[in-house]
């Protein structure tokens, strides 16, 4: 009976892992005071910055939506937080840091998320934005005296950062960021950021600030986004041995092969994880709907396929361990007679195998 319990305890523990927000403070709505004259984040909890002082010279703003305390407003234009009160506020060059409350677990999956929107007044908008995660490492060397050393460091987590593309830059309403991570175990920390200039090509211009823009001064140039609802959780494995997974991030453009750009980002974590099991391989398989003829279906769901098995020999696993199939419409998981059942048949799956 003790030894049930013991295993009942066990698993129980781990269900609360699995989904727990390792982020602190992860909306921004805790704050130990506010200097009442601009917008510092140093007196928001979990948003660690201590690395980068001595550094840059400018961090993320701590932003207000409607409050009745008279704090400041922002410049950038007016915006109802996507939950809460409070949000961050980032430009150029800014990183946000957050500790997490656990390490990551080695070879586990992880889900990172966050809700982001262009300014109101943002005239610029970033084709990228950049994240990292920062070992213990990362932490001790905010206490190094020396400011070249300090400088060196915190370059070579600027190198070491990810790129994740955003797909426009008339997104003034809030919408979500996701993507995956497969862990190696000594992850203690979290660093995002928007690591462009207006130089790089890494910029564009919104189409309304266009025609104003060639009256406008460079140097008033604006490019700032509010961020909001930070959340990184151990989530389920994709891939279990045997079992077959339905990608649902996995999109096509209609009747072609083509890979919608943020099925890269899921792909690159499918890549990851396989990476992290080398001793399994993985079937592609792709299905349609019924519109259309069978042979047109088959050939579509079998360039689908191929298109999926390249993205992942580019992000790094062997051609050797990935076949593919290619179904048509055979083994629809839903009806086809509605829009939305039609959809849901048009698809990828994928399962891995023991070799």
């Amino acid at each position: 009976m003790k030894t049930m319990i013991f295993f009942s305890t066990i698993i129980l523990f781990c269900k609360i892992l699995i989904g727990q927000n390792l982020i602190e403070n992860p909306s921004f709505e805790k704050i130990l005071k506010h200097d009442n004259e601009g917008f510092d984040m140093k007196y928001c909890p979990g948003w660690n910055f201590s690395i980068i002082n001595g550094i840059i010279g400018t961090s993320p703003d701590h932003e207000f939506a409607n409050d009745t305390n008279d704090y400041p407003q922002s410049s950038q234009g007016a915006k109802s937080a996507h939950t809460g009160n409070c949000f961050a506020g980032m430009t150029t060059n800014e990183f946000l840091i957050n500790r997490l409350s656990n390490r990551l677990e080695k070879d586990s999956f992880y889900r990172i998320s966050f809700w982001i929107c262009l300014a109101p007044k943002s005239d610029y908008y970033s084709r990228y934005i950049h994240y990292t995660f920062l070992f213990e490492n990362s932490f001790v060397f905010k206490n190094e005296k020396n400011i070249y050393n300090k400088q060196f460091l915190f370059d070579s987590l600027i190198n070491n950062m990810v790129q994740i593309k955003l797909n426009s830059g008339d997104c003034r309403e809030w919408h979500l960021i996701k993507f995956y991570y497969v862990a190696n175990g000594s992850e203690a920390g979290f660093m995002f950021g928007i690591r462009t200039n207006f130089h790089d090509g890494n910029t564009a211009i919104c189409e309304k600030s266009r025609a104003k823009s060639k009256t406008k001064p460079s140097f008033l140039k604006q490019l700032y986004y509010y961020l909001d609802d930070f959340s990184i959780e151990k989530v389920e494995a994709p891939l279990v041995v045997g079992k077959p997974l339905i990608a649902k991030d996995i999109l096509f453009e209609t009747n072609k092969s083509d890979l919608d750009t943020n099925s890269f980002i899921y792909l690159k974590n499918i890549a990851d994880y396989l990476m992290a099991k080398p001793k399994t391989v993985v079937v592609v398989s792709g299905y349609t709907d019924n519109s259309g003829s069978e042979q047109f279906n088959i050939n579509l769901s079998l360039a689908r396929a191929e298109s999926v098995k390249k993205a992942l020999i580019f992000y790094g696993v062997s051609p050797e361990r990935i076949s593919v199939n290619g179904y048509g419409s055979k083994n629809p998981v839903s009806n086809n007679n509605t829009p939305e059942g039609r959809a849901m048949n048009r698809r990828i799956e994928l399962i891995m195998q023991d070799k």
